[in-house]
């Protein structure tokens, strides 16, 4: 779909999965038509904001928008001072520098998912090594035990959806809920027994437990949020890195050569294709954006994926641009979400994508445009059949489309490639 045949801006509807295969016609029209938008998400009343100017100046006004949009304690949920308080406890565990001593490890494990998949002689990108690599790698910055870890990767997927609809106002399936009580229960339980690793980001959470500095609730939910939010978003993160290389083998040959060139490179996936599009509000006051009115108690959707694209801010804003400086994105931005930022980037996510890649950027391209990623939307199926003489995925030069099986994306049906 392109602009033109986008009638009515009105028509826009954040959860309509037919919008959501490839929303970035929608929010051109939007900016430029209606950038403050009366819509619906699941059912409930909310306001679509989705250029650059006005989500920024949202997201820097906690006073008169509050994060504080579900009854679920956590540190995104809050607002300054509590904000700040919760999230100078760990902050410095998500340099660069602090994660650095485990990138070997890192390395290791990256390599043994792509040495396991090639015994298989089959690999799906994003169940059998960008997921398996973010959760283990999240594990070992928290000090988390290593058997525990795909037992609470299988819980995290249930209990995302126990946030979706507490988030909505909506009764939560059994499931979900014991999903999400069973992750928290976990953190308690770690804590009380000590049985977590020195030195990682738990340690320092139970000893503010200890002090008295966290309750108990405050500590499950900040653990279940590292832990959950660091595996989820870089898992997009690499699912839509790799994507990217698909249509651009001149970049994965660079990255190959220059690892200095994967910083710039995921920036631009960050802005183009962000974890999550959506960044939720609730307004504390009346207040004018736009020149539309929004009540007070409103829920507020910022478009970032929108925001990200915005030429007023962007030079030809659709146009990946790895290889130019670009302005800053808004990514995970402000108060409430830099710190899961330096926890992506710190991750190094990308820097296992190109590796990965020479088996599977030939093998996309004329495959059509994919479902863009969007909030529990995002690449969930990248299969690859790697050649029988093959002995590793970085020795795959150039497969051919058929060497793919299936592309799937979260929240709707498979799309098979030929």
């Amino acid at each position: 779909m392109n602009t033109d045949e986008i009638v009515c801006p009105e028509a826009f509807r954040p959860d309509d999965p037919t919008i959501q295969i490839d929303p970035y016609p929608y929010y051109s029209v939007l900016r430029d038509q209606k950038p403050v938008l009366a819509s619906t998400f699941g059912e409930q009343p909310c306001w679509i904001v989705s250029r650059r100017k006005d989500v920024a100046q949202i997201l820097m006004d906690p006073a008169t928008f509050s994060s504080n949009t579900t009854p679920i304690p956590s540190m995104l949920h809050t607002d300054p001072p509590d904000h700040r308080r919760l999230r100078r406890m760990v902050a410095a565990m998500f340099t660069r520098k602090a994660v650095a001593p485990y990138g070997p490890r890192i390395s290791q494990i990256a390599e043994e998912l792509l040495d396991a998949a090639m015994k298989r002689g089959r690999c799906d990108i994003v169940d059998d090594f960008a997921g398996p690599l973010t959760v283990a790698t999240i594990a070992l910055l928290l000090g988390i035990p290593v058997e525990d870890v795909e037992r609470l990767r299988q819980l995290t997927r249930r209990s995302q959806d126990y946030v979706l609809a507490i988030r909505l106002g909506k009764e939560p399936t059994v499931e979900a809920r014991s999903a999400n009580q069973a992750l928290l229960t976990f953190m308690s339980e770690l804590a009380r027994a000590e049985t977590y690793t020195n030195g990682g980001v738990v340690s320092i959470l139970a000893e503010q437990l200890a002090q008295a500095e966290l309750n108990e609730e405050e500590y499950a939910n900040f653990a279940v949020l590292l832990f959950v939010a660091g595996h989820t978003t870089t898992t997009n993160l690499i699912g839509n890195a790799i994507y990217m290389l698909a249509d651009r083998p001149a970049d994965l040959q660079r990255m190959r050569a220059d690892e200095s060139f994967i910083r710039p490179f995921l920036d631009e996936v960050l802005r183009t294709r962000p974890s999550f599009h959506r960044i939720m509000r609730v307004t504390t006051r009346e207040v004018v954006v736009a020149g539309e009115t929004i009540p007070q108690g409103a829920v507020v959707r910022l478009l970032l994926g929108s925001a990200n694209r915005d030429p007023e801010f962007f030079d030809n804003p659709e146009m990946f641009r790895s290889r130019q400086a670009t302005r800053i994105a808004l990514r995970f931005r402000a108060r409430d979400s830099h710190l899961l930022r330096q926890l992506a980037v710190a991750t190094r996510g990308v820097t296992s994508a190109h590796r990965v890649g020479p088996a599977y950027h030939h093998s996309c391209v004329g495959c059509g445009k994919p479902a863009s990623p969007i909030v529990r939307r995002y690449i969930q199926r990248i299969r690859i059949r790697p050649p029988p003489s093959a002995t590793g995925l970085a020795s795959v030069a150039c497969p051919d489309a058929s060497q793919v099986s299936r592309i799937r994306f979260r929240g709707g049906a498979g799309r098979a490639v030929k």
